[in-house]
């Protein structure tokens, strides 16, 4: 079942209210997602406009994920404000939960020069005006900490050496399907 894919608590509830929303549909609107009603959520969500095919643009950024990228990226488009192998990444993951229309599960790795790794879950849970297309994507990115590795000592993005997808699974009629 895809939810024991999920590993973080946060997560766990993330998607387990994504799919109270739902309502039994295909997926919530995003009239549907009221943040007083998730309060402990919100420093690890954002939400992601779907601007047209392969483009989306961060509309929000809860502070934990700017605390752990140390960058608002609120505001600025995938394909602008993350470059490369892991730009290309997120325009993956992100066009997958729109394509599939079904929650997303991911993990990967940022790869440092000293053989360090910095470990990330990441949660894409599609919304929509209606129930034909997907219009905002509600995300959580979660970072995996070895007790080695400070946050506070690595810029995740710009010291990072390489990039790499542990493994990718979607949500589609209650089973899980790894898809990379």
């Amino acid at each position: 079942m895809f939810r024991t894919k999920v590993e973080n608590e946060y997560q766990k509830s993330l998607l387990d209210y994504w799919h109270i929303k739902a309502r039994g549909k295909c997926f919530p609107r995003r009239s549907d997602i009221h943040p007083e009603e998730i309060k402990d959520l919100l420093p690890h969500i954002g939400l992601i406009d779907v601007t047209g095919p392969r483009q989306f643009r961060y509309r929000l950024i809860g502070t934990a994920m700017v605390d752990f990228f140390r960058t608002d990226f609120t505001g600025t488009y995938v394909n602008q404000s993350k470059p490369g192998k892991y730009g290309e990444f997120l325009i993956d993951l992100y066009a997958c939960a729109v394509e599939v229309k079904r929650p997303v599960f991911s993990k990967s790795a940022f790869l440092y020069d000293d053989d360090r790794g910095l470990f990330t879950q990441r949660l894409i849970l599609p919304l929509g005006s209606n129930q034909q297309s997907v219009d905002t994507l509600l995300f959580s990115t979660i970072p995996i900490l070895d007790k080695h590795t400070k946050l506070e000592n690595i810029r995740v993005i710009e010291d990072s050496i390489d990039f790499e997808e542990h493994c990718r699974f979607t949500e589609i009629n209650e089973h899980a399907h790894q898809i990379a």
